[in-house]
């Protein structure tokens, strides 16, 4: 008696001096210090007294019929500072050991009050089971009553959700064995149809490629042009073959957008134009364009005539063209926005703001921008769920009278981060 009260006040303080900041993952009491058969950890009393009771029958009975251990923790507030709360969520399963060590047959289901977001995680030994999509569609169809502030029934309700679902017949037995993916068999056809598909790719591509080259003179669009043919057959073939025509596009899509004019013949007298070195055409850039050169914005191509020495600056994008801005100081394209502020979130009733500083990276010019963020709203139809409040809230099992006082502790799982979450 004395020992559950310490908990207890133990407990009330932790609440205390975390209700400002909000919860850590370490810092969640574990249910286990208080025996066995607890499940259910809620130190904000989120819950009432009769649903925890309700949920950790829930739990023991599930664990004795199916070896699956869940969890269920209820607060008022995590620390969003540091954790978003599906990486809460995993750390704090991954800290207790939720599930078996063997069988890794863990479940939590974790409520934050102020942030209003719930989460399913599952143990990586019963994530074939309780996919991520059975664990969203379990909180969808109880997001009616979370939305409405009556947490007693929606937490109970997914609970029970998760019990119906593991207690399938084909289920039991394999959580008390641990769920492994079934190993597919070598299908000789479909390795056939992507070798056939790779050779294709392989030869389309040379084709392309050729078709590319074009003749000296000849403009970028011609070459395109050209290639037509190319297209038309990986089009027809895309059809039959479409995972290996779709790197084969990819492909033609960077060799297309590389394309650039093969040099023009000199204007003034007729004759053919040489590339100069980078070392000697960057005297002819102005300052501005060895700037862009620098961050690699965009590159310069300078050609001189053979004959009369006439000098034609092209310009062709760099690596990073798409990233930088125009200065409007000094005329490079180096302008990156290296910070982003949001002012105010965006939320469904109004917009929000967000501040964008941007900085030169060749001059040191800086300004700033401040963008709206567009309403946020999620609309979810219930009408397709049915409306479980005929399930009641009597209970056939009874709390074990093996309960042990003297603390307990969890199986030692672990979770890679299966399962769902949602905002309610």
């Amino acid at each position: 008696m004395l020992k559950r009260f310490i908990i207890s006040i133990y407990c009330l303080i932790a609440c205390v001096s975390m209700q400002a900041a909000g919860w850590s993952h370490e810092e969640v009491p574990s249910p286990k210090v208080q025996g066995q058969d607890y499940y259910v950890s809620n130190p904000d009393g989120v819950l009432s007294t009769e649903t925890v009771q309700q949920i950790n029958e829930l739990c023991v009975r599930l664990q004795a019929n199916t070896g699956a251990e869940l969890a269920v923790v209820a607060i008022k507030q995590f620390d969003e500072t540091h954790y978003d709360p599906h990486g809460f969520s995993v750390l704090l399963f991954n800290r207790w050991g939720i599930g078996s060590a063997e069988t890794n047959t863990g479940v939590l289901l974790f409520l934050a009050q102020e942030s209003r977001d719930v989460q399913i995680i599952t143990g990586d030994g019963i994530a074939g089971l309780l996919t991520d999509g059975r664990s969203g569609h379990i909180l969808d169809k109880n997001l009616k009553y979370l939305s409405k502030n009556d947490f007693d029934k929606g937490m109970l309700h997914i609970c029970m959700d998760i019990e119906k679902e593991l207690m399938k017949d084909e289920n039991r037995g394999k959580l008390f064995l641990g769920w492994k993916p079934e190993k597919a068999e070598v299908n000789y056809d479909t390795i056939i149809y992507f070798s056939i598909g790779f050779v294709l790719m392989i030869l389309l591509g040379w084709w392309g490629y050729r078709k590319m080259q074009g003749k000296p003179g000849q403009k970028k669009q011609e070459r395109q042009e050209e290639a037509w043919p190319v297209q038309l057959v990986a089009g027809i073939l895309m059809f039959f073959f479409p995972l290996p025509l779709l790197l084969f596009y990819i492909f033609y899509r960077i060799l297309s957008s590389r394309l650039q004019d093969i040099p023009p013949v000199c204007s003034k007298c007729g004759h053919d134009k040489i590339l100069l070195s980078k070392a000697e055409g960057s005297t002819y850039l102005t300052p501005a364009q060895l700037n862009d050169e620098k961050v690699d914005s965009f590159q310069y191509e300078v050609w001189r005539c053979t004959e009369c020495g006439e000098i034609e600056v092209v310009q062709v994008k760099g690596r990073y063209h798409y990233k930088y801005d125009l200065c409007p100081k000094c005329g490079a394209h180096a302008m990156d926005t290296t910070k982003r502020e949001v002012l105010s979130k965006a939320t469904d009733s109004k917009n929000g703001q967000q501040k964008n500083t941007r900085v030169c990276l060749c001059c040191g010019y800086t300004d700033s921008k401040v963008l709206h963020l567009k309403k946020e709203y999620v609309a979810i139809d219930y009408s397709k769920y049915n409306d479980d409040d005929d399930r009641g809230s009597s209970w056939g099992s009874s709390r074990s009278s093996s309960s042990s006082s003297g603390g307990g502790s969890w199986g030692g799982g672990r979770s890679s981060g299966g399962g769902a979450g949602r905002k309610f």
